[in-house]
Parts: structure tokens; C-alpha cells; sequence
């Protein structure tokens, strides 16, 4: 099993700070009893208490959505202190969809970099650095051609980074998929 406090000590200098870091596909604030309520999303935001969040399956300014900016909505209506990163994945109704990263504010950004994946869809990666870690946080294509080929760029974007990174999100692969995407961590 993988242990993070394990890993934190060997990787960070000095003194350890414990982070909680989730990772929440919202599917469009649609809840299992087919209801589209965003106030739900924010109790599981909430109840999770996480420093880092990673958030798929947002829209922002969406003519059939009131405009909303759903980002915006979910920290503001959230009980926790977070600064906002939002990636558009594609353009939808006259707004967009995308992903999102949750940051408390006490963890200063050092910096945000947003990748387009290769996707039909509309697919990104958005990368938040910190001083002593990297986030990622996707949401990778169904189709297994298109979900292998957005892993392997996630892939040649780790050949650059020089600490822990923690890739967080909707990965779409599991064992039931014919091929699976992150393979590509076994081949080297």
C-alpha cells in the first residue's frame, strides 16, 4: 500500500505539513436520484475538508445553466477559505465545461499551467505548482485510443517536472477497459 506520509518524508525538507487532497467528479451536479442540485456538491466539498480539490465536469456561463459560474458558486457557498483554478475543456452553450482545482488560500501558488489533451471531446490538465509539490488534475476521454494518447502526454509533461507530483482526477480506466491508459507507466 501506498503510504503519503511515507512519501512526503523522503521527498520534502524539513518539517512535514499533512495535506488532504480529494479529488470529486461532480457529473454536472446530477445526483444518483437524477436531480441537478450544486448545493449537494458543496456538503461533499465541505464534509471533505481537503487543502488541494481537484473538480470535474464544471460548466461556466452556460446559456441552459443560468450562467452560472459553477467554480465560482461551489467556493463562495463552500464554509472554506479557496482561490480557484479553472480549465475550459470545450466550449458548451455559449459558456464552457471544464475542470477545476480547489486551493486554500494559506497554500501559496507558485504557479498554473493549463494543457489541452488530445480529445474530439475537449480534454485539459491543469498543473498547479507548489514549493515542494506538483497537482495535476484531468478528466481523460472514454475512448481508449484518445484516453492513452492524453496519458502519454501527462506522461512527457512529468519528464519536466524535478519534484512529487500527485495526479488527481477522472481517469476513465479501470480493469474493465480493453486497454488501459497509464500502461505507459509500466513500459520504461
Amino acid at each position: 500500500a501506498f503510504d503519503l506520509r511515507s512519501f512526503a518524508r523522503a521527498w520534502l525538507p524539513g518539517p512535514t505539513v499533512a495535506l488532504r487532497l480529494a479529488s470529486y467528479n461532480i457529473h454536472k451536479c446530477v445526483g444518483l436520484d437524477g436531480k441537478r442540485q450544486p448545493e449537494r456538491i458543496v456538503d461533499v466539498v465541505n464534509a471533505l475538508q481537503a487543502d488541494v480539490v481537484a473538480l470535474q465536469e464544471l460548466d461556466s456561463a452556460a446559456n441552459g445553466r443560468w450562467k452560472r459560474v459553477l467554480l465560482d458558486d461551489i467556493a463562495k457557498w463552500s464554509e472554506l477559505d479557496y482561490v480557484q483554478v479553472y480549465g475550459i475543456a470545450a466550449d458548451y452553450d455559449g459558456g464552457s465545461v471544464g475542470n477545476g482545482t480547489l486551493v486554500k488560500r494559506w497554500l501559496p501558488i507558485k504557479k498554473i499551467k493549463k494543457m489541452k489533451l488530445s480529445s474530439d471531446v475537449g480534454r485539459i490538465l491543469i498543473r498547479t505548482d507548489f514549493e515542494d509539490f506538483s497537482f495535476m488534475s484531468t478528466h481523460l476521454d472514454l475512448d481508449d485510443k484518445h484516453r492513452m494518447n492524453e496519458a502519454a502526454a501527462i506522461c512527457t509533461e512529468l519528464d519536466y517536472i524535478r519534484k512529487p507530483v500527485v495526479l488527481a482526477g477522472d481517469m476513465n480506466d479501470s480493469n474493465r477497459r480493453k486497454n488501459l491508459a497509464f500502461s505507459v507507466f509500466l513500459e520504461d
